[in-house]
């Protein structure tokens, strides 16, 4: 995973995603589950709950498929709430500034990052181990290639500048 540069992926998608908008402030971006379960993930999608006064997101609800197993002829999908963002990492809102908050705390507080590591494979396997969780947490934040090698892997020399 630390071969930014030499092809390895550096986009581990994540459950929230702060990002710097056009001002150069951060804003928020929400990778949402996959409905399919075409690349082995069991199907979830979220639902946003906004103000209806200014359009702001409030919170958001992600559904996972309970019964993936069965679904088929004569069997209807089981559709189940997994978690709501405010309730599952008790953050004030949706907004930057708490994805921004969480990010640290994914990073520093082994409750909270369980939580992180349990939500994110919506009631699936996941490829996210105890070995690995940084990489993901990494992705929340450190958006370039440098930013993510420099996150994931604090150990690594720095890459050298190929020669003109």
């Amino acid at each position: 995973m630390c071969r930014v540069r030499g092809g390895a992926s550096s986009q581990a998608e994540s459950a929230s995603e702060p990002d710097l908008g056009r001002s150069g402030q951060p804003c928020e971006t929400r990778v949402t589950p996959a409905v399919t379960p075409l690349f082995g993930n069991n199907p979830a999608f979220t639902v946003l709950l906004y103000s209806r006064t200014d359009a702001s997101i409030a919170d958001y609800a992600t559904f996972y498929l309970a019964n993936l197993a069965n679904v088929g002829q004569g069997v209807a999908a089981d559709w189940k709430l997994e978690y709501t963002f405010k309730d599952a990492y008790q953050a004030p809102g949706y907004d930057a500034a708490s994805l921004l908050a969480l990010a640290k705390r994914i990073k520093s507080d082994d409750a909270v990052r369980s939580t992180f590591m349990r939500y994110y494979p919506a009631s699936g396997q996941s490829a996210m181990t105890p070995a690995n969780w940084s990489a993901y947490a990494c992705a929340q934040t450190a958006i370039t290639p440098d930013a993510f090698e420099s996150c994931a892997c604090p150990g690594a020399a720095a890459p050298s500048t190929p020669p003109r």
